[in-house]
């Protein structure tokens, strides 16, 4: 098996009498690019993965801006070239933190109406002429980020209402405790 392409790669290190017994793992992984230009689904998917990439590959603090910055593009970095330019005027300190520069992201890139978008498209989420399979992906998706604080006996209430009915009908002769 060919390894030089491989996603991880092993790398022993030694570190006196744990010769051997200690491994770092390198992981090829990058910080997604930002245009701006992304939906309600996709923008809030790219700050989750950059958060994970933070949080996978240990990056310090006081780098994470940096890294964001370098890899925002068009619209993005014409808006983050002018707010740094403005605040320098102002004479006010850099942003520092990736939870503020987040945080600016989302009020200039999302609607301010997007809680009520991810919630409306959770609730009318239906299987339509999806495979079962399909449907609760998307159900799932829809689901997790509008935390509505629901018992899983009423979201699988609200799953099995969004499946075709001959489906329902099938699903009413079973008891369902979860949605997996």
């Amino acid at each position: 098996m060919d390894d030089s392409n491989s996603e991880e790669e092993e790398v022993v290190t030694e570190e006196g009498n744990d010769r051997g017994n200690h491994h770092d793992y390198r992981v090829k992984a990058d910080i997604p690019l930002f245009y701006g230009t992304m939906g309600v689904e996709e923008f809030l998917d790219c700050q989750i993965d950059v958060d994970r990439f933070f949080d996978v590959m240990d990056v310090p603090n006081h780098k994470q801006v940096k890294m964001v910055a370098i890899r925002l593009k068009s619209t993005a970095v014409v808006w983050w070239d002018k707010h740094v330019v403005q605040r320098q005027r102002q004479r006010k300190n850099p942003i520092r933190t990736w939870r503020k520069m987040k945080q600016l992201m989302l009020e200039r890139f999302l609607l301010e109406d997007y809680e009520q978008i991810l919630y409306k498209m959770y609730i009318e989420c239906v299987q339509g002429k999806r495979s079962v399979t399909e449907y609760t992906a998307q159900f799932l998706r829809f689901s997790e980020p509008n935390e509505l604080g629901e018992s899983e006996n009423q979201k699988v209430a609200r799953y099995i209402s969004g499946l075709k009915g001959s489906l329902q009908e099938k699903m009413g002769l079973q008891t369902v405790w979860t949605v997996a």
